[in-house]
C-alpha cells in the first residue's frame, strides 16, 4: 500500500481477518497519527515484517490501557490504569514481539525514547533506520544492544549518532554478536575503530565510509573479522599499506572499496604471507598517493577481479 494518499487507517475494532499476514508495507503513506495507526495494524498477529518508511509521525503516540488488550500478543509490556505515553518506536516493539524485519527509513519521530522498562524485540532481525530523525534522551545504541540482542542487520548510515565520535560505538554496539550486516556511513564518527568490533566476528558486511576516521588498519579490530565479504572504508583518514597485507587472512572479502583514504608505501618487501588468502572481484584504492608507492604485487595473483580503480 505505500506511497499512496492514505492519511487514516481504521481497522474496525474487533476485526478477525488477516490472521496470516505477515508483511504490510505503509512506507510513504502520509499517516501521521502513530497511535491510530498502531491501533490498525495491531490486530495483525502474524506480522513480521513492517515497513514505515518515508513518513513523518506525530510527537508522540499515545496508547490507552483497553487499547493495548486489545492486541494479541501483549506479553512484553506492563499495563496500568493510565495512558502509556511512549515512542512509535517502543510501541512497535510491544505489539509485535515476533516482528522479525522493521524499516523505518527516512522516518521522523521525534517521540522520547527511553531505556529502561524498553519492551525486548528478541525475534527482530533486520532493523533499517538510515536517513533516520529522531530525538533521543539516552544511548540508543545501548537501547538496541540491550533489547534487539537477536539483530543480523542494521543500518544507520545517514544518521546522527550523537557525540561525533567513535567511542560511540562502544555503547552497545559491539555485544551484538549476531550482527551480519553493518552500515554506518555518514556519521561524522571520529577518531578510530574501537577495539570491541574485533568480537563482532560475524560480520559478512562493514561500512563506515564517508566519516572522519583514523588509525592504520594494521592495528585495528578489521584485521580480526575474518569473516568480512565486503568492506566499505572510503572517504576517512585510515593508514592503508599499499600490500593490503594486514588483510591477507580474510580468505572470504570480495570486495574492498578503501579510496581517499591515506594509503601507504611498504617499509619492508617481506610479507608474512606471499600470496592472500582472498580473490577480490571488486577494488577501489584511488587516493593522492604520496611518493614511494609501488605497484601492489597482491594484484598479480588476483583472477576474479571485474572492477579496479587506481
Amino acid at each position: 500500500m505505500s506511497f499512496n494518499e492514505i492519511n487514516n487507517l481504521v481497522v474496525p475494532q474487533g476485526y478477525n481477518g488477516l490472521r496470516k499476514l505477515k508483511s504490510l508495507d505503509l512506507s510513504g503513506v502520509g499517516v501521521r497519527d502513530g497511535s491510530k495507526l498502531l491501533q490498525s495494524i495491531g490486530s495483525f498477529s502474524s506480522l513480521n515484517s513492517l515497513y514505515l518508511s518515508s513518513n513523518n509521525f506525530t510527537e508522540t503516540v499515545t496508547i490507552t490501557t483497553q487499547e493495548l488488550h486489545n492486541f494479541t500478543n501483549m506479553e512484553y509490556l506492563k499495563l496500568d490504569d493510565s495512558p502509556l505515553h511512549i515512542s512509535l518506536l517502543q510501541s512497535i516493539a510491544s505489539i509485535f514481539p515476533l516482528l522479525k524485519n522493521l524499516s523505518m527509513i527516512g522516518c521522523e519521530v521525534n517521540g522520547v525514547i527511553r531505556g529502561q522498562d524498553f519492551p525486548h524485540s528478541k525475534s527482530l532481525e533486520h532493523l533499517d533506520m538510515e536517513f533516520m530523525r529522531i530525538a533521543l534522551n539516552t544511548s540508543f545504541l545501548q537501547i538496541i544492544s540491550e533489547s534487539m540482542s537477536s539483530l543480523k542487520y542494521l543500518s544507520l548510515s545517514y544518521y546522527t549518532l550523537g557525540i561525533n565520535s567513535s567511542e560511540t560505538l562502544n555503547q552497545g554496539l559491539c555485544s551484538l554478536v549476531h550482527l551480519q550486516e553493518l552500515y554506518i556511513a555518514s556519521n561524522d564518527l571520529r577518531g578510530s575503530l574501537p577495539w570491541c568490533m574485533a568480537n563482532m566476528t560475524s560480520l559478512r558486511i562493514l561500512d563506515v565510509s564517508s566519516n572522519q576516521l583514523t588509525g592504520s588498519i594494521s592495528s585495528s579490530p578489521l584485521v580480526h573479522l575474518t569473516s568480512i565479504e565486503e568492506l566499505y572504508l572510503s572517504n576517512n583518514h585510515f593508514q592503508i599499506p599499499i600490500s593490503l597485507e594486514p588483510l591477507f587472512n580474510h580468505s572470504r572479502l570480495k570486495r574492498l572499496w578503501a579510496y581517499n583514504n591515506e594509503i601507504k608505501a611498504e617499509i619492508t618487501e617481506s610479507h608474512s604471507l606471499t600470496a592472500p588468502n582472498f580473490q577480490l572481484q571488486s577494488l577501489l584504492l584511488s587516493s593522492g598517493y604520496g611518493d614511494g608507492v609501488t605497484f601492489p604485487k597482491f594484484l598479480y595473483h588476483q583472477h576474479d577481479l571485474e572492477d579496479v580503480h587506481l
